[in-house]
């Protein structure tokens, strides 16, 4: 089971203009760089985890994209789903104006409502 493209997480997104980039853990090792270019980022971790393993489901990939978009300030907003073991590991270092939302629920619906949120915090907004 994963996301379509009809997802809210992807489409509403992209229809204010954010890129949709899928990491997930069989996605290559990657060099995070910092002279890429600037780009305001909506970090969503969706997250199916045990509490009775350390990481709740939590991958290094997810951990390392987190670091790098707080340290080159493009983290525009932090939406996790799933997990609310993971969140506590995120919180300490996410920046005081950077919103985040958490549900417990991965459905369309969750999707939406998280979205829907960060709209009326005025953080969630048309790039293009």
């Amino acid at each position: 089971e994963g996301l379509g493209r009809q997802s809210p997480a992807i489409a509403l997104p992209q229809a204010l203009g954010y890129q949709f980039q899928l990491v997930d853990r069989h996605t290559p090792q990657i060099t995070l760089e910092s002279d890429t270019n600037w780009q305001p980022t909506l970090l969503q971790l969706f997250i199916r985890g045990n509490p009775f393993r350390g990481s709740a489901g939590l991958t290094q990939t997810a951990i390392d994209w987190f670091h790098h978009l707080v340290e080159t300030d493009q983290l525009l907003a932090l939406i996790l789903y799933g997990s609310p073991y993971v969140l506590d590991q995120f919180l300490p270092k996410l920046p005081p104006d950077v919103p985040y939302v958490f549900t417990y629920g991965q459905m369309p619906q969750a999707q939406a409502i998280a979205l829907e949120f960060l709209s009326t915090v005025n953080h969630f907004r048309s790039v293009g």
